[in-house]
Formats: structure tokens, C-alpha cells, sequence
């Protein structure tokens, strides 16, 4: 990234390898804060369509993190194979 630009702090909140090497590759400077989130609690608890799934737990990874971290910006993602 620039030194040109000012970036708002940026938490990942996955500890996926592969995630954080997307974000490098874009040039961003960011922390790595897993989520705490028992993901198969959530999704025994998700009511919605299979295809919502990952939306659905990517959302709850990143609202647990930006608990911790109220103030700074949050990336969260899954993925499933269906």
C-alpha cells in the first residue's frame, strides 16, 4: 500500500492462511484476531438456506471480534462445500 494513504486499522478474524495472503497480496496492513466463535454451534442453530450458510457465519465471526474490538474495522469469511 502507499504511504500516500492513511488506512483505518483492519482486523482479520480468521486464522486461514489463505485469507491472509489475500490481504497481503492487496497491500494491506492488518492483525490476525481468530474469531472464538463455536462454529458448529452456529450452525446447528442457523435456520436459514444452506447457500446463506457461509454469509451467515462470516457475519458472527466478524460481530464476535468487533466485540473485542469495537473501534477498528473487521474482515471476516467462510466458505462451504456443498
Amino acid at each position: 500500500m502507499s504511504e500516500f494513504f492513511h488506512q483505518q486499522p483492519i482486523i482479520l478474524a480468521s486464522g486461514s492462511p489463505n485469507r491472509r495472503v489475500q490481504l497481503e497480496t492487496a497491500g494491506l496492513h492488518f492483525e490476525v484476531h481468530p474469531s472464538q466463535c463455536d462454529e458448529e454451534a452456529l450452525k446447528q442453530s442457523f435456520q436459514g438456506p444452506v447457500d446463506k450458510l457461509a454469509q451467515f457465519l462470516a457475519h458472527e465471526k466478524a460481530r464476535e471480534v468487533s466485540e473485542r474490538h469495537p473501534e477498528i474495522w473487521i474482515i471476516a469469511a467462510d466458505q462451504l462445500c456443498i
